[in-house]
C-alpha cells in the first residue's frame, strides 16, 4: 500500500508495508527537473532520471487508473520543466499502445474549438443553483466567487451602478474575469431576470482538470477571449434599470 505525492518540485512516493508486528516504510523522491521520461508500461508507471551522469528507473503502480496517472504527469512535468516533450527512449518494450503518450500542448491548428467532450469535461465539475426572479446572485463591489457560471434554464442581467449592460440567457456564461483576473471585487451585479438554474463550475476543479488536459485549457481560455470581445461589443449600449422591475430578494449563499 503507498501514496504517490506530487509536489511543485518534486515526485514523492511512500510505501507502508509491514514485517510481522514491525511497520516499515519506503519512500522515494525524485526531483521534477531531473526527469527524462515517464512511460505506462503493463507493470506501471516507470519514471527514469538522471543522476551523476547515469540514467535511474523507478516503477510505480497500483494505480486504481495508471492511464489517468501517468498523463497528469507528463503534463504536469512538461509545464514544470517548459519543455514540449519527455524522451520517450528509456520506456521499456511493450509497443507503443504501452506507452502514455504525451497529449500535445496546443490544440491542432484552426481547432481551437472547445468540442462536446471538452464541454462535458468542464461541467463534470458543476452544480447546479436555482433562484428566483428578481433575485441577485452575484452583488456589485462584493468578494467574487472564484468559479464559472453558466446559465442553464431562465436568463439574467447583468447590471452596473444600477443601469444594465445586458441580458443573458441559455448557455451564456458570466462572472469569468474573476476566474481569469482573479479580482477582489465583483465589476457587476447579476439578477435573475426570470426563475433561472445555473450551473456553477468551481475554479479549483478548473484548475486541476487543466493540469490533466492542457488542450482543454488552451480552448477553453481561447473561448473566454472570444466571448469577452463580444460581451464589450454589446455593452456598448446601456438600458435603464428602471425599464423593468429589479427590487431584489434575498440572495442564495453559493457556499
Amino acid at each position: 500500500m503507498g501514496v504517490l505525492f506530487v509536489s511543485p518540485n518534486y515526485v514523492c512516493f511512500a510505501n507502508y508495508t509491514a514485517k510481522g508486528l514491525i511497520p516499515l516504510r519506503h519512500k522515494v523522491v525524485i526531483r521534477i527537473e531531473t526527469i527524462i521520461a515517464i512511460g505506462n508500461t503493463p507493470k506501471g508507471i516507470q519514471i527514469t532520471r538522471m543522476k551523476d551522469d547515469e540514467k535511474e528507473d523507478f516503477l510505480f503502480f497500483g494505480f486504481d487508473s495508471t492511464k489517468e496517472v501517468c498523463e497528469f504527469l507528463i503534463s504536469f512535468c512538461v509545464r514544470k520543466q517548459g519543455r514540449q516533450e519527455l524522451s520517450l527512449k528509456e520506456v521499456p518494450p511493450g509497443g507503443a499502445s504501452d506507452h502514455c503518450g504525451l497529449e500535445n500542448s496546443e490544440p491542432q491548428a484552426g481547432n481551437w474549438n472547445l468540442v462536446e467532450s471538452d464541454w462535458k469535461s468542464i461541467r463534470g465539475g458543476g452544480r447546479d443553483l436555482a433562484f428566483d426572479e428578481d433575485e441577485e446572485i452575484i452583488s456589485e463591489g462584493e468578494t467574487p466567487y472564484r468559479g464559472v457560471f453558466e446559465i442553464v434554464e431562465g436568463s439574467c442581467y447583468i447590471t452596473k451602478k444600477e443601469r444594465i449592460v445586458c441580458k443573458l440567457g441559455v448557455g451564456d456564461i458570466f462572472d469569468e474575469t474573476s476566474l481569469i483576473l482573479n479580482t477582489s471585487e465583483a465589476e457587476t451585479s447579476v439578477i435573475a431576470a426570470t426563475d433561472t438554474k445555473i450551473r456553477l463550475v468551481e475554479g479549483y476543479y478548473l484548475d486541476i482538470l487543466f493540469l490533466y488536459k492542457p488542450v482543454i485549457c488552451g480552448k477553453f481560455y481561447h473561448f473566454m477571449a472570444c466571448m469577452l470581445s463580444k460581451k464589450l461589443h454589446n455593452r456598448e449600449v446601456y438600458i435603464d434599470l428602471s425599464t423593468v422591475t429589479s427590487t431584489t430578494k434575498h440572495r442564495k449563499t453559493l457556499l
